[in-house]
């Protein structure tokens, strides 16, 4: 609650999912496994050990962080679904590499032993979800002993599980009308109608995560769909546009630890997601070693894939000091002049032009050669991310 309560406040946050509904669910929401483990997350557990190494949180936080990055594993182990998964967690267990699979069983007998040692209250209550989860773990060894004597090369825990099976069939029992119990003739029919449309995943309001199986998710429907405008890069930057005076350049303004550790994790995923080939624009935007040295680049590591106790940032990216300071002017500008912009048109432009007339952006600018619409992508990218955390009409930035 207390992580919440310092978090919720802010512009960028160190645990965005969070949420009250996670907190105080009402008895519906308690029935919702997602919402657990959106609560028992590498993300709320990084986010817990930030603002305890901040002194904003008593350091006694740092056990819980410990914990629910336990429960983080875990849950990992017992959902994974591909054997080259770059969370070392996520992972299949596989015979193909005996280090994984062994790491993987050393962790499931660590954490039933380490569940057999939960006490809840004075000791006489009784949680059952304790002893299923103890009783799922020993569930999944087994089977995995017996999938090494028949010769099996690997496990993926997530298909031990009921959510596919619940995908596929509500699917289906959706497109038939509702119908509980089908023959065969329409179950044949609704399950190749299911799979031609792309429609196994369930719905972002359903219990269940979706199920990410190539072969079945991964068909396309037969007739070609058009592409949203919305899932477009957007347009070229038109020069003639004369709606409105454009906003003045936000002059230097300081940022808290807190917010300069999420913008350096932001810029490290827009530049993921800019997806640059040429090494040395890439080397402008990025950082060429893995180390964290800065005290902005701690979140990062805490939420790499390599552990909250190490400081490496794993698969993530740091970002470079140039690229740091113009996400920064991205920030800035978008918290000074949205705001007064939002009943006017051709928002999301005027914020790109004004953050592409900073000084880091042109520094940028003269070393992307290769890619000189990076910055565009990057700078409009960031604004669309603003609206949705903040819950402001995406409409207006799309």
């Amino acid at each position: 609650m207390a992580l919440f309560h310092w978090d919720r406040s802010r512009k960028l946050r160190a645990a965005p999912k969070l949420r009250m509904l996670h907190l105080r669910p009402t008895p519906f929401k308690k029935m919702r496994v997602k919402l657990a483990t959106q609560v028992m997350s590498r993300s709320v557990a990084a986010a817990m050990v930030l603002y305890a190494d901040l002194d904003i949180l008593p350091p006694e936080s740092r056990e819980t962080a410990a914990a629910l990055l336990k429960l983080n594993d875990l849950l990992d182990v017992l959902n994974s679904s591909s054997r080259l998964a770059k969370c070392f967690h996520k992972r299949a267990i596989s015979q193909i590499k005996p280090v994984t699979a062994e790491k993987h069983l050393q962790l499931l007998r660590e954490a039933d032993q380490w569940l057999g040692k939960w006490v809840v209250g004075d000791g006489s209550v009784r949680v059952h979800s304790i002893g299923g989860l103890r009783q799922t773990i020993r569930g999944v060894q087994s089977v995995w002993d017996r999938c090494v004597e028949a010769g099996c090369e690997f496990l993926c825990t997530r298909r031990l599980n009921q959510d596919p099976l619940e995908n596929m069939f509500g699917m289906i029992r959706q497109r038939g009308g509702c119908m509980d119990n089908p023959d065969p003739t329409q179950f044949r029919h609704g399950y190749k109608h299911v799979v031609i449309n792309h429609m196994m995943a369930a719905p972002p309001t359903a219990n269940c995560e979706a199920d990410s199986d190539g072969l079945i998710v991964g068909l396309n429907m037969t007739a070609a769909r058009p592409e949203r405008a919305s899932a477009r890069p957007m347009a070229r930057l038109r020069s003639d546009d004369r709606v409105m005076p454009e906003p003045k350049v936000v002059l230097d303004v300081p940022v808290d630890e807190v917010t300069a550790n999420c913008l350096s994790y932001v810029a490290g995923y827009l530049v993921h997601k800019a997806n640059v080939v040429c090494r040395n624009c890439e080397r402008a935007l990025v950082r060429v070693d893995s180390e964290v040295r800065a005290t902005a680049d701690v979140l990062t590591a805490l939420k790499s894939h390599t552990g909250v106790t190490k400081c490496d940032v794993g698969s993530l990216k740091l970002p470079s000091a140039v690229l740091f300071e113009f996400v920064r002017e991205c920030c800035v500008s978008f918290s000074v002049h949205a705001r007064s912009m939002l009943f006017e048109t051709k928002i999301l432009e005027r914020l790109v032009r004004c953050v592409l007339a900073s000084k880091p952006a042109t520094v940028l600018a003269s070393q992307l050669r290769c890619h000189p619409r990076v910055l565009t992508g990057i700078a409009a990218r960031y604004m669309r991310l603003m609206p949705v955390s903040e819950k402001w009409p995406v409409s207006k930035f799309s």
